[in-house]
């Protein structure tokens, strides 16, 4: 059955720099040195921004989306802990060798500009000449690792502040690279060695209109923020796993893909503890606890001066994050207890009220200027800002409302479980966020409510485009409230006498929740509806009326198809289907037919039926 694609865009770069890389077998100075004596290194590091970019859906897999260019100060190196080691299995980080020393050198000595830097020459002790050393790089540290001399305990290294400060990032190797055989060198004639390195954190674009229409009403974005950002450290070197379970670690490995999902892990620190204890101590801040959402330093207004870029639209930096990754295990309704997300700060402008503050009242979904109108309405003078709840009513204080939405990195299909890399926050990306469209008021306190989002994971530098492609969810049923039918058509008459010949369905669309819905006539110059054509998803049924518009006539055919669309894609959907009680109507899985006859005819199929 065809389904309508649903696509939240959401926009999320890291950076990859990229060392220089130069000849790793130098020829010999003039000299030769002793092994193990005399061996002089310098690292160049190239922080020069790539320009092939490549853009794609947030799929699963290694490659993100579309690469996003760093600014200046998010490129910069300011100091670095290089590693030597060597294994007998070719392997690697990897190996199982368990007596692999390391070699460490620590450069805080670096020239040159934002794009480019050259280390000092250092001497190094320990390294065997014409012997091949694999290469780890830990930049911007700000302390040297000279007491790591293992490799285990180089890779179980969690840096515990990946971001330093505002545009200051620690950043590591993200491969092990090519061996480099150690020449014979002098000072003025180092082995220089390259590698490339990504950020350990993550960045979060986002991009909204000036304001967004919800029937006549008017929404303005105002803040946001992130909550959830984890801050329990990172792993300086990515690992991933087929599964939670698993014991075997790949590092520095790639993210796999198998039949369009995710299908190993990328760890970080707490994804593996089962189960996971003092979760709140985990995140700043912490969303099912965090009680200050009135606060004005809590919120982030867009920078202006960092921007990222995707299908002409201009997006402008948030906030910076850490990487977090949550188990397959846990479901949907788990995303505000572990998820990393976005809470966006609106206020909501009723088109019919005019207060001095903003402040309005809102009873059975409608919006009253104070609690007088409300009263009237009620019957009950009783009502006071103390006990709204009671009487089922919200009240929006100066017009202040939420919408909260979860990042996504990697798309499964299917609302009811989490396939593994689907909530996640993974290092070196740009989570770009595009709010294309709000349905309705939002919450006088943050939960679990979304908006219409598009949203693209792209490299902070260069890797492929992820699309996150919300198929396959559309779920809902339309039955007849008040239906004359024959084989080929639903039918309808002009009514001169006030009896009504209209017909009459009961639509209801349970998800995708939030998402508005429309229902069309692809005749709308013979029909009409009468009342609501229109809802949103979650939100109970809608009855549907459909009226010809003229009095019939003998010898004249007048039809309409009815089929409904989503805010969000203007493909029909398959709503004309058989399940449970209800039956098919007259069309297509995505059509009802329509058509009008006389009053005479309608009549007699109606007392037909009846009979």
């Amino acid at each position: 059955m065809k389904r309508p694609v649903l696509t939240y865009l959401f926009f999320f770069c890291l950076v990859l720099i990229t060392a220089a890389c130069k000849d790793d077998s130098l020829p010999a100075s003039s000299v030769e040195k002793e092994g193990g004596s005399n061996v002089y290194v310098s690292i160049v590091v190239n922080t020069e921004d790539s320009q092939n970019s490549r853009v794609s859906t947030p799929t699963p897999g290694e490659d993100g989306d579309d690469p996003q260019i760093g600014v200046n100060e998010e490129n910069v190196v300011h100091d670095l802990n290089v590693f030597f080691f060597h294994t007998t299995d070719g392997e690697g980080l990897n190996t199982t060798d368990q007596s692999v020393n390391v070699v460490s050198i620590y450069f805080n000595q670096l020239t040159g500009s934002t794009t480019k830097y050259t280390t000092e020459t250092k001497e190094i002790e320990g390294l065997e000449i014409g012997s091949f050393y694999n290469v780890l790089v830990i930049a911007n540290l700000g302390e040297s690792l000279k007491n790591i001399t293992t490799l285990e305990n180089l890779r179980q290294y969690i840096v515990s502040t990946p971001i330093v400060q505002t545009n200051y990032f620690v950043m590591a190797s993200s491969e092990t690279g090519t061996p480099v055989r150690i020449q014979a060198t002098s000072k003025n004639n180092p082995t220089v060695v390259s590698a490339n390195v990504e950020r350990l954190a993550a960045r979060v674009d986002c991009h909204w209109d000036t304001e967004y229409s919800v029937k006549n009403d008017t929404v303005v974005i105002t803040q946001a923020m992130l909550v959830n950002k984890y801050t329990g450290g990172t792993y300086a070197f990515k690992r991933v796993t087929n599964s939670t379970t698993d014991s075997i670690i790949d590092y520095l490995g790639a993210e796999k893909v198998e039949g369009n999902l995710a299908a190993n892990y990328v760890i970080d620190p707490k994804t593996l503890k089962v189960p996971q204890t003092d979760i709140a101590a985990n995140y700043q801040p912490y969303f099912p606890t965090y009680n200050n959402w009135s606060a004005t330093d809590s919120w982030k207004s867009l920078s202006k001066t960092v921007t990222s870029a995707h299908n002409d639209v201009t997006y402008s930096l948030l906030d910076y994050t850490t990487e977090n990754v949550v188990k397959a295990e846990n479901s949907e309704k788990t995303c505000a207890t572990y998820c990393t997300g976005i809470v966006f700060k609106a206020k909501y402008k009723p088109a019919v009220i005019s207060t001095t503050d903003s402040t309005f009242y809102r009873y059975n979904g409608t919006c009253y200027a104070s609690l007088t109108d409300i009263k009237n309405v009620i019957g009950d003078q009783s009502i006071s800002d103390n006990n709204l709840s009671q009487f089922g009513i919200t009240k929006y204080q100066d017009g202040i409302c939420y919408y909260t939405y979860w990042i996504k990195h990697a798309e499964d299909g299917d609302d009811t479980t989490v396939s593994p890399m689907e909530y996640a926050i993974v290092r070196n990306n740009i989570y770009q966020i595009n709010v294309t469209g709000i349905n309705d008021i939002g919450t006088v306190t943050p939960t679990d409510y979304g908006l219409y989002l598009e949203c693209t994971v792209a490299d902070w530098i260069s890797v492929d485009e992820i699309t996150i492609d919300f198929s396959d969810n559309y779920d809902g049923e339309i039955k007849g409230i008040s239906v004359v039918q024959n084989q080929d058509a639903v039918l309808v008459a002009y009514s001169q006498d006030n009896e009504v010949r209209d017909a009459q369905f009961s639509f209801t669309m349970n998800t995708p929740v939030g998402i508005g819905w429309t229902a069309h006539l692809t005749n709308p110059d013979d029909f009409e509806f009468i009342g609501d054509y229109h809802g949103v998803g979650g939100q109970g049924p809608v009855t549907l009326r459909i009226h010809p518009r003229k009095t019939f006539e003998e010898g004249v055919t007048r039809e309409t198809d009815m089929y409904i669309t989503i805010d969000t894609d203007n493909s029909s959907l398959d709503f004309n289907v058989s399940s449970g009680d209800t039956n098919k109507f007259p069309g297509d899985e995505d059509i009802i037919h329509i058509q009008q006859v006389s009053t005479i005819e309608y009549d007699n199929l109606l007392n037909n039926s009846q009979n």
